[in-house]
């Protein structure tokens, strides 16, 4: 039954807060039982003895209680109902959850503390945490999902590589055996814990892609995807064979055909939002200036680092700043193209037949008058020039995810400015795409079951606030981890200013008999 009275407990909890919201006080703090209650009870004190009547009531019902009416405020009921709910609330280490503001600072036990911060701190309109961290082995955390009934939209992590090195700051060496039997227990959990489209992104390197594919291969079925090669463009220096500048992206899905129904693998072009702003401010530099215009921006893509050659081809801005690139319309294949490709088409000056591609055009004439009425042909000054089609930059944002995705660089500036150092951090750009394909849709539930620096972490509050509210799960076992490393990057994060209005909460162990998660994973 003590599971039972702390749920009313939570549901009680939960009535509150929305009459809060109801009067403009979207203000929420998770602590300990008293500390709610407190905070609660100097809130809205009609509302808390209302509210402590109720509980209590409750309890009584349940044999857990004395009468309600020996108590008259929501603390002393929530004390009285402490005995009852003790064994799970030390099982939860409820009493040392915190809900992380811009102002709380990490404490000496591992912990985000709240030293000197003012409880009724607004954390903003979202009433559920946007990260949780769970101080535990992921299996309990997964297991928990599942005792709950919630489904995961993704899994993006970071797992053991078993390399052994002894400059990490966790223990990577495995016995034999010991690194494929936590593979295969991790995984058949991620699968059952995974909506049909949830899709499973396991980063790896080279020693160990093959036996994690053929593990991923075996739970998953035709929903493992391939392993998608992370290009680094940075070869290793200490290489004593191959200069190795590459990982690995194992990736999978629960059910493949959900996932296609949802239309598949996608993510934004790299660097496209980047050019099109670019763009529209050369063309507001020059006013009615297209030359002066399109010569700055071709000067800016030769000089500017990074960009492929595909994306240096958008050389061509037309007078609205719309930015675009030749297309051939020659036939693509060797066998001929059917008699009418062969049709000749007009240049709208002179009247004459421009040259037609040895091969044909590649649509047909219907296709080639509607390319030319929606001003998508482009010609030449005459008709001596063969036509081609304008693909314009702004239609083509998005691209399937393609097997090799570049990105170069490591985050270890940003890290020294924050006074953190963790070997091997995962780049916060990169896990940002890797979250953007796999969660696409708003809301998404996502867990890194191996949190480590928190890269997974940041990366999903900073996509909340930018508008895709992506909630994410954390798993961080290893207290050396979370007191070095995990907690003090995500508090450092916090106290920017892109983070205003964002929580985090910070959880003990996820044991079955604790209370739900439903409460921390549920949106508005």
């Amino acid at each position: 039954m003590t599971v039972d009275v702390h749920a009313a407990w939570v549901e009680a909890v939960e009535t509150t807060r929305t009459t809060l919201r109801a009067r403009g006080e979207a203000r929420w703090v998770e602590g300990t039982v008293s500390g709610a209650a407190r905070w609660i009870d100097t809130a809205l004190p009609e509302h808390a003895r209302r509210l402590a009547d109720e509980v209590v009531g409750r309890a009584v019902r349940s044999g857990h209680a004395p009468t309600p009416r020996s108590l008259v405020t929501l603390e002393e009921a929530l004390d009285a109902l402490a005995d009852a709910v003790a064994a799970d609330l030390r099982a939860w280490e409820a009493p040392r959850a915190y809900t992380i503001t811009r102002r709380l600072v990490a404490s000496e036990e591992g912990v985000l503390d709240r030293r000197g911060t003012d409880t009724r701190d607004p954390l903003g309109t979202a009433p559920v945490p946007d990260v949780v961290v769970v101080a535990d082995d992921n299996r309990h955390l997964l297991r928990a999902l599942a005792r709950d009934g919630i489904a995961l939209d993704a899994v993006v992590e970071d797992p053991p590589y078993a390399t052994g090195s002894p400059d990490l700051p966790y223990d990577d060496a495995f016995p034999p055996g010991a690194w494929e039997a936590l593979v295969a227990e991790h995984l058949a959990l991620v699968h059952d814990a995974l909506a049909p489209h949830g899709q499973a992104v396991l980063h790896i390197d080279e020693h160990r892609v093959t036996a994690l594919q053929t593990q991923v291969r075996a739970r998953f079925g035709d929903g493992h995807l391939g392993a998608a090669v992370w290009d680094k463009r940075n070869p290793k220096g200490d290489a004593r064979g191959l200069a190795m500048r590459h990982e690995h992206l194992v990736w999978a899905v629960r059910d493949r055909d959900a996932l296609w129904a949802r239309g598949g693998l996608w993510r934004t072009k790299p660097d496209v939002h980047r050019l099109l702003a670019r763009a529209a401010a050369l063309v507001a530099e020059h006013p009615g200036d297209l030359p002066a215009a399109q010569a700055a921006w071709r000067a800016w893509l030769r000089a500017e680092p990074g960009l492929s050659e595909g994306t240096r081809a958008y050389r061509n801005l037309d007078p609205d700043g719309r930015v675009w690139r030749p297309v051939s319309l020659a036939w693509p294949r060797k066998t001929p193209a059917p008699p009418t490709y062969f049709d000749p088409v007009r240049h709208p000056v002179t009247g004459e037949p421009c040259p037609v591609p040895r091969r044909g055009w590649r649509a047909p004439p219907a296709t080639l008058q509607r390319l030319a009425a929606e001003g998508r042909l482009r010609f030449g000054a005459d008709h001596r020039t063969q036509p081609t089609k304008a693909t314009f930059l702004d239609e083509v944002v998005r691209e399937r995810v393609p097997s090799v995705i570049a990105h170069a660089g490591a985050d270890d500036a940003v890290q020294a400015r924050r006074g953190l150092d963790f070997a091997y951090a995962k780049p916060l750009a990169l896990v940002t795409q890797l979250l953007e394909i796999a969660a696409p849709r708003a809301e998404a539930l996502v867990l890194d079951g191996f949190g480590g620096s928190g890269t997974t972490a940041e990366a999903a509050l900073r996509l909340t606030a930018g508008g895709h509210r992506v909630r994410c799960l954390v798993a961080e076992v290893d207290p050396g981890v979370r007191q070095t490393a995990l907690l003090p990057r995500l508090a450092a994060a916090l106290a920017e200013p892109w983070a205003r209005g964002r929580s985090v909460v910070v959880l003990g162990p996820a044991s079955p008999g604790g209370p739900p998660l439903r409460s921390l994973t549920r949106w508005p």
